[in-house]
């Protein structure tokens, strides 16, 4: 074990309504840049900073955007105290379903949280659309300022006109008349796809927002057309607050990119001896925060083996109201990132899954908050090396050496910000236009729809921003290429922020636990599973006692997980090399290898891009190994991949 110094981070002499800023607050309150990325650990106080300057500036709309509901649920509580310690009463105009009511009140600021079960709720309250009853509630909003928490889906949708009045609402939410902020919390999680699509968005909108803060873990690299930002950090100090406390830190490695039947038999003796060792207090003795939904119930079921009735689930399969609470929690915690909000434990050993610096920086940041706490990381196997060069021969380092390893070991995965200007982006460009077409005519073919595009592109019925007017003559040449078509329509079928089948949306249908959440193409190796219609899953989900989750409305198909297996199995696709091997295709001919019913795979594969390349060297990136040799990354991912490899 390496003894992790505590870490502080440097006060500042100003205060506001009696709380004593950080410096690195204290510096985004009097920063005059419209463009600010923050570089702030997790508990530092970043969401005081956006609000202390929201208020200071009088902002009309702070549109504040979380990559996960359970952070947006999270940060809501905390936003509310704040507000009142900062002396303005808040009010709350979206219903929590299950948990908080809306107000109709009038205070100094409104909050509004955005997201698939909100604008659900508004709409059945109302008897009409999301959109529409949105609009209806901004309208009667007469409070000076509004804060608005939401996610980069809700975002996407809104300014992309994929709720009903669209204009309208962007209207209603930035005010002509009236400056306003935008915040994207957490900006490391996005890459390649994800970060063009935030990117486009970003061009639509970036004359209605007059300040914009990004807040990241890592160097973030900002397109051109948003200019030069200001950079602000916490930095860290001997006399400032305590915001972590010491550590005893080690790592361990994992077979492959996300943990197999072998890891996490083996993870689950780690923890074993971990709550052996441990104090025992009965309460969250032991916290493990794992990649996916699918592996923390595999190991919850194992644990709950050894230790029946000491085991507590936090994770997408037990619903928002069955979650313990802080006092409630038992001795061993299992869960995915829905542990990190929501839940400030005191635990005094903490296990974390980590393939990435933002997840790794992020979960660190949960252990020692409020006592020295011992911490173990779980990493890619291929990384233990170059990560115990690292971190050297000392048994004693800094939080920040230790952060500087971390960001070294995984600087190989790259952020791919240079996609934006690629051929593959041109595609996911024309894949979110084509969706608006696909939206307004539901039947309409993938020549009909290149057509229409082809028209409006020409006679310039599309308003594509200053960074893509230039691009016009080559989005023409673009959907000219006829094997380019069916790449449009699978991705403009089902257009979103990421990439489709980065993650996949599922209905788990299990013995002990049933519910909804999504699951990785890796993990599909796991699981026997079937694809179902939208229509097929409603049903089920219904005879479950369960409701079809908003956000899954847009899928066409959703898998179902009918059994996890005892062992991985080893999954491999055979198709013809050649060709995929110069650009992407549609996938039509090809067969998986598996124990289980492959007819599965072909569903969910068919149609969608497909890009080979010699190895996996990148594990974020969708795809599945190739039966004689190399690996075929698959659906939007293989834009960024084709891109990467020019």
């Amino acid at each position: 074990m390496i003894k992790i110094d505590s870490y502080r981070i440097e006060r500042s002499d100003e205060n506001l309504s009696g709380i004593t800023l950080r410096k690195f607050q204290s510096d985004v309150l009097r920063s005059t840049s419209p463009l600010i990325v923050l570089d702030a650990p997790t508990g530092s106080g970043k969401t005081l900073a956006y609000l202390a300057k929201a208020l200071k500036e009088n902002f009309g709309s702070t549109v504040i955007v979380y990559p996960t509901n359970a952070l947006i649920f999270d940060q809501l509580s905390s936003i509310q105290r704040l507000l009142s310690a900062l002396g303005k009463k808040s009010v709350l105009k979206t219903p929590i379903p299950d948990e908080i009511f809306e107000d109709t009140g009038s205070g100094d600021v409104s909050l509004y949280v955005v997201n698939g079960e909100t604008l659900n709720t508004l709409a059945k309250n109302s008897n009409t659309t999301e959109g529409r009853t949105w609009l209806s509630v901004l309208r009667k909003d007469d409070s000076p300022q509004r804060v608005f928490l939401t996610n980069p889906e809700v975002l996407y949708f809104l300014f992309l006109l994929r709720f009903s009045k669209s204009n309208e609402l962007v209207d209603s939410i930035l005010k002509p008349n009236e400056r306003h902020m935008l915040v994207l919390d957490e900006f490391h999680l996005y890459y390649g796809y994800s970060l063009a699509t935030i990117y486009f968005m970003l061009m639509y909108i970036r004359n209605r927002i007059d300040q914009f803060i990004f807040s990241s873990a890592t160097t973030t690299v900002l397109p051109d057309f948003l200019g030069e930002p200001e950079r602000i950090s916490a930095a860290p100090s001997p006399y400032g607050d305590t915001i972590q406390h010491e550590l005893e830190f080690s790592f361990q490695g994992m077979s492959g990119s996300t943990l197999s039947t072998d890891d996490i038999r083996e993870l689950s003796g780690l923890v074993e001896r971990a709550y052996e060792q441990s104090g025992k207090r009965g309460k969250a003795d032991v916290v493990v925060i794992l990649n996916s939904v699918l592996t923390a119930y595999w190991l919850a079921r194992e644990l709950e083996n050894k230790y029946p009735g000491l085991v507590s689930e936090i994770h997408g399969l037990v619903p928002q109201g069955e979650r313990p609470k802080p006092q409630e929690l038992r001795s061993l915690v299992v869960g995915t990132s829905a542990v990190e909000v929501g839940v400030d434990f005191d635990t005094g050993f903490l296990i974390f899954e980590a393939n990435n610096v933002g997840s790794f920086i992020q979960r660190l940041g949960r252990g020692g908050r409020h006592s020295p706490c011992r911490v173990i990381a779980v990493i890619p196997s291929l990384l233990c090396e170059s990560f115990r060069r690292q971190l050297g021969d000392g048994e004693t380092i800094s939080r920040v050496q230790l952060l500087d390893s971390v960001r070294n070991t995984f600087s190989s995965l790259p952020l791919y910000s240079d996609f934006l200007s690629t051929q593959g982006a041109n595609l996911v460009l024309l894949s979110v236009l084509a969706s608006w077409v696909f939206k307004a005519y539901d039947k309409i073919t993938i020549k009909e729809c290149v057509d229409s595009l082809t028209r409006s592109l020409r006679e310039d019925r599309y308003i594509l921003p200053e960074g893509l007017v230039s691009r016009r003559d080559e989005l023409l040449r673009t959907l000219q290429r006829e094997d380019f078509g069916g790449i449009i329509r699978a991705l403009g079928k089902q257009m979103s922020v990421r990439s489709t089948l980065s993650t996949l949306p599922a209905f788990f249908d299990l013995r002990e636990r049933s519910g909804f959440d999504f699951i990785s193409l890796d993990d599909l190796s796991k699981v026997m599973f079937s694809i179902k219609s939208r229509k097929e899953v409603k049903r089920l989900a219904k005879e479950r006692g369960k409701k079809l989750p908003l956000r899954f409305s847009e899928y066409e198909k959703i898998v179902i997980v009918n059994k996890v297996l005892d062992r991985s199995e080893k999954t491999c696709i055979s198709v013809d090399k050649d060709e995929y091997s110069s650009e992407p295709r549609p996938l039509y001919s090809f067969w998986v290898q598996t124990l289980n019913n492959s007819e599965p795979y072909k569903e969910l594969l068919k149609s969608q891009p497909a890009f080979l390349v010699d190895e996996r060297s990148d594990w974020r990136l969708a795809g599945l190994r190739v039966c004689r040799g190399g690996y075929l990354i698959l659906g939007g991912d293989a834009l960024v991949a084709w891109s990467a490899n020019r």
